[in-house]
């Protein structure tokens, strides 16, 4: 039995703004791609809630999770 495309579809949102993805898991430069972002000029940050976040390298891989929240941060020049 296939599991449909729409089954395995989980969103992830990277500054406030929300992608579908049907991966497993990512790096913090696919994320960073995915939205948009050069991950050599942007840091990736796991937001946890307001108060807690947590830095994923570019080849730092994440297990995707439905509803998972990102900030994407421009690096200091």
């Amino acid at each position: 039995m296939e599991i449909s495309k729409a089954q395995n579809e989980r969103m992830v949102y990277i500054n406030e703004r929300g992608f579908p993805v049907t991966e497993n898991s990512l790096s913090g430069a696919e994320l960073l791609e995915m939205a948009g972002f050069a991950a050599n000029e942007y840091n990736l940050y796991l937001v946890y809630d307001q108060y807690k976040s947590q830095e994923i390298k570019p080849n730092e891989n994440i297990e995707i999770q439905n509803g998972l929240r990102f900030n994407a941060v421009l690096k200091p020049a």
